[in-house]
C-alpha cells in the first residue's frame, strides 16, 4: 500500500468516525443510552436522514455528515501541503476561509469561530453576524 492511499484511509477514517460520532454529540451518557439503548454501532438510520434528535430543531444535523472537527483537520492539513511546513498564518487563513465559506457542506463551529474572531484581519459580516474581515493586506 503507498503511502498516498494510508493517508486518504486516514482521512476516510477520520471522516466516518466523525459522522458516526456526530449521533451523540453533545448529548450526556445518560440521554445516549436512551436514544441508542443497544449501543452505536455505527449509523442509525439511512444517509441523509435527520438525526431523530434534530428533527424540528435550529439544525437538522443529517446521518453521515461530519463536523466542524473534519473540516478543521482539512483547513489545516491544505495549509501543509501548500506551506510544506506549519505556518500559523497559513492555517488562519483556511480556518478564516471555511468559516467565510461556512454551510452544510463546510461547517465552522464555537472554537473555530472564536479563534478566528481574534484574527487581526476582520470585518462585520452583516449577513451571518460573524466578524470576518477580507485580506487586504495580503492581497494588496
Amino acid at each position: 500500500m503507498q503511502v498516498q492511499e494510508r493517508v486518504i484511509g486516514c482521512f476516510k477514517a477520520l471522516a466516518t468516525g466523525d459522522a458516526v460520532g456526530k449521533q451523540t454529540q453533545t448529548v450526556s451518557r445518560a440521554d445516549v443510552l436512551r436514544w441508542y439503548p443497544g449501543g452505536i454501532a455505527g449509523f442509525h438510520g439511512q444517509p441523509g436522514e435527520v438525526i431523530p434528535r434534530y428533527a424540528g430543531k435550529r439544525y437538522e444535523w443529517r446521518i453521515g455528515e461530519t463536523t466542524d472537527d473534519t473540516e478543521q483537520t482539512l483547513a489545516v492539513t491544505r495549509a501543509l501541503l501548500r506551506e510544506a511546513r506549519a505556518s500559523q498564518q497559513a492555517i488562519g487563513q483556511e480556518l478564516l476561509q471555511c468559516r467565510n465559506l461556512s454551510t452544510q457542506a463546510c461547517h465552522c463551529g464555537p472554537s473555530c469561530r472564536l479563534a478566528t474572531r481574534q484574527h487581526p484581519n476582520q470585518s462585520r459580516d452583516r449577513q451571518s453576524g460573524f466578524s470576518r474581515r477580507r485580506m487586504k493586506s495580503q492581497n494588496g
